[in-house]
C-alpha cells in the first residue's frame, strides 16, 4: 500500500513540475522591423514586414524561464523604403544576389523584470558578427512579443554605405533597428 501511495505522489509531483515549467515552440508572425539611417541630405527609414523565425523557450507562468533557441530570417528584398532607387541601392549594398537572407541566431540570454538581454550572431552580406541588445517582452495567451532596438554599423559587416547621384548623396554608417517581433504557438 505504501509503495502505491509513494508512486501516486511521485507522479503527481512530476505532473505539477512539468506544468510549472513548460517547453514551447513558437513561430514568428505579424512581425515588423524599421531601419533608421542618415545621409548628408536627410534622414531615411526602411521597413521590413517579412520577418520569419522560431522561438523555443520554457515559461514559468507568464515569465520566460529559459530560451533554448531563437532564429530569425529577413529576406533582403523585403526591405522597402517606398523609393525604388533607394531600394535598389540597399539591395546592391547588402549584396542581395549572393546573400539574399539576413539571419539572427541566439547564443545566450538573460532575463530581468520583463526584459530579455540577448546575445546572438547576425549575418549580413555574408559577414557574421555577435551583437548584444535588450528587448522588452510580453506573454499573452498563445503569443510572445519582443520589442526593442539594436544599433549596428554597416562597415562592421563589410557593407559600404550606399551613395546616389554620382556620389553626392552619401549614407551614414550608423543604423538603428526598431523591432516588434511577435511569436505564436
Amino acid at each position: 500500500m505504501k509503495t502505491i501511495l509513494k508512486s501516486i505522489l511521485l507522479f503527481l509531483c512530476i505532473g505539477v513540475a512539468s506544468t510549472a515549467f513548460s517547453q514551447y515552440k513558437y513561430v514568428a508572425s505579424e512581425s515588423s522591423m524599421v531601419i533608421f539611417g542618415t545621409s548628408n541630405v536627410h534622414d531615411w527609414e526602411e521597413t521590413c514586414n517579412d520577418v520569419t523565425g522560431t522561438l523555443n523557450l520554457t515559461l514559468d507562468g507568464n515569465e520566460i524561464d529559459k530560451i533554448t533557441g531563437i532564429s530569425m530570417n529577413i529576406p533582403v528584398k523585403s526591405i522597402k523604403s517606398g523609393k525604388g532607387g533607394m531600394d535598389d541601392n540597399t539591395y546592391k549594398a547588402l549584396k542581395e544576389k549572393e546573400h539574399p537572407i539576413i539571419t539572427y541566431k541566439i547564443k545566450s540570454f538573460g532575463v530581468t523584470e520583463g526584459k530579455v538581454h540577448l546575445t546572438g550572431t547576425v549575418t549580413v552580406a555574408g559577414v557574421t558578427k555577435e551583437i548584444k541588445f535588450p528587448a522588452a517582452y510580453t506573454v499573452s495567451g498563445d503569443q510572445i512579443s519582443f520589442k526593442g532596438t539594436a544599433n549596428l554599423k554597416m562597415t562592421d559587416f563589410g557593407v559600404d554605405p550606399p551613395t546616389a547621384v554620382m556620389g553626392t548623396i552619401k549614407c551614414g554608417d550608423d543604423l538603428k533597428f526598431e523591432f516588434d517581433i511577435v511569436f505564436k504557438k
